[in-house]
Parts: structure tokens; sequence; C-alpha cells
């Protein structure tokens, strides 16, 4: 299962059980006085603007995970490209290090001209 999506679900399980709260919440206030019910009212307001950023911090969250995962498969392949190229190099430098030994052991010239990337 994508990460994304188990993030996703795992958030809106969260915001069900909370709106689940919300809903349930109505049947326990008629039975309080009335100076309790303003104050229980407030509560449930305050609850609801819980739930909002709730839901918003959570698909911050899983856009941020997103971007991390993509930021994480660019960066293994450049970092694949930068070791093949610096084997690319190495290579290079041996067959031109070879060559040099040849020219100076020899007091001729190489049979092959130096590889310059």
């Amino acid at each position: 299962m994508n990460r994304n999506l188990e993030l996703e679900l795992l958030c809106e399980a969260d915001i069900g059980v909370l709106l689940y709260m919300l809903q349930e919440f109505p049947k326990y206030c008629k039975h309080l006085p009335e100076e309790k019910q303003k104050e229980y009212v407030r509560l449930v307001l305050k609850l609801d603007d819980f739930i909002a950023i709730h839901r918003t911090r959570c698909n911050d969250l899983i856009q941020l995970t997103g971007k991390i995962e993509t930021a994480r498969m660019e960066y293994g392949k450049l970092r694949d490209r930068i070791v093949d190229l610096e084997g690319k190099v190495k290579e290079a430098d041996s067959l031109n290090n070879t060559l040099i030994d040849e020219y100076l052991e020899g007091g001729s010239i190489p049979t092959q001209k130096p590889y310059l990337p």
C-alpha cells in the first residue's frame, strides 16, 4: 500500500472519531443546566475548530511526505550517477597514466592518444 494512502486513511480515521464525538455531544447537552449548555456549546465549537486544524495539518503532512519521498528518489538517482561518473574518471585516469608511463619508459610515441573526457 502506498505511504500517502496509509497516511490519508489514518488521518481520515482520526477525523471520523472526532466527528462522531461532535455528533454524540448534543445528546448529553440536553440534560445540562442552561448555564452549562452555553459552556458546552463553546467547547463543541472549539472541538470543531480542532477538527478543521487537524484535517489541514494531516493534509500538509501527506503532501510533505510525498515530497520527501520524491526527493529521496532523486537523491538516490544522483548519488548513483555520481558513483558511475567517479568510476569513469578513475578509469580514464588509469588509462592516461598507463599511456604516459608507456611514453616515458619507451621514449616513443604512445600507441594510443590519452583519453580526455
